[in-house]
């Protein structure tokens, strides 16, 4: 009896270790920046499907569909490129874009592009491509302590098809310091400044709609090494804004909001992205009202817009 007691004594002990060990107190790092000389291999993909319905029978109608997907090989601690310290782009088809004040604790990566398609659909007919076969370039880019992106060079092919801002994307929804399970952050006001930091994993690239976006995140669980992210997805406009619909192209006014949600996990031993998903769902207005003569009555042109968008990161090796 002694013994079943002493045992039972011991396996709480070790429980209660356990325990204190699994919830870290301090908190948890969920920045998914790899540690000098480790890679990672993802499939990204992208899709946004705008569909217009006519309202009455002179309304604006039309449908846009565009899609990107590539595998990336990515490392971190590489070397320092050329190409970020030239002024201009050193290889045709490329760019360069320096977006902050450069440190001293600057860390390089470099995403070796190993396969990439991109198509636009407007109306059931595909856009053509003159775009150049990028597979095998890269994109160089470093970050300062913060995760942030300071500068970088890229493809034109995969900044126009917004590949670098989903990359780019990976790490801006971050926290910036350490949290326990069941804490909360947001990101109510992004930089837009900072490439590919919208607050949530995306690209504008793909969409006509311009968006600013308000996120709310929770620290959702930890088991093992794997934290479970869950964020909320708010994407108001305050006002109209001005664009060109694709299909026409028509100018037209916009009034559209919307929202959605974004799920990710993190491997927080190596710093790694496991998997991420956004999707998002926008609804609105586009009018356009053409010129009349002195007299004449608007006839204004009206559309029903849904905006769809999906957005997903898989870790592959």
């Amino acid at each position: 009896m002694k013994n079943r007691v002493r045992f039972i004594a011991m396996l709480v002990i070790i429980l209660l270790a356990s325990a204190s060990v699994s919830a870290q107190p301090g908190g948890v790092s969920l920045k998914p920046v790899l540690k000098a000389g480790g890679e990672a291999r993802y499939v990204i993909s992208g899709a946004v499907d705008e569909q217009v319905t006519p309202e009455g029978a002179n309304g604006i109608a039309g449908k846009v569909q565009r899609t990107v997907s590539a595998t990336l090989l990515l490392r971190a601690g590489v070397a320092a490129p050329a190409s970020l310290a030239a002024k201009e782009p050193m290889l045709p088809g490329t760019a360069t874009l320096k977006v902050g004040t450069p440190g001293d604790d600057l860390v390089y990566y470099e995403a070796v592009i190993e396969s990439f398609e991109a198509h636009t659909i407007i109306d059931g007919a595909e856009k053509p491509s003159t775009d150049r076969n990028i597979v095998g370039q890269k994109i160089e880019f470093a970050l300062d302590a913060t995760g942030n992106v300071v500068k970088c060079a890229m493809p034109i092919e995969a900044s126009r098809a917004g590949l670098v801002e989903l990359v780019f994307s990976m790490t801006a929804w971050a926290p910036r310091t350490p949290l326990e399970v069941g804490q909360t952050w947001g990101n109510p006001n992004p930089s837009i400044a900072l490439v590919g930091n919208y607050g949530y994993i995306t690209t504008a690239v793909l969409a006509d709609i311009s968006k600013q976006a308000k996120t709310r995140y929770t620290f959702a669980s930890l088991t093992d090494d794997r934290a479970i992210v869950e964020g909320k997805i708010e994407l108001p406009q305050t006002g109209a804004t001005m664009m060109k619909f694709p299909v026409g192209p028509t100018p037209v006014n916009v009034i559209a909001s919307g929202g959605g949600s974004t799920h990710i996990e993190v491997d927080v031993a190596s710093s790694r992205i496991v998997s991420a998903t956004s999707e998002t769902v926008v609804n609105g207005k586009l009018v356009n009202i053409q010129p009349t003569r002195a007299g004449e009555k608007m006839q204004p042109r009206v559309g029903a817009l849904v905006e769809t968008a999906k957005f997903t990161i898989k870790l592959i090796q």
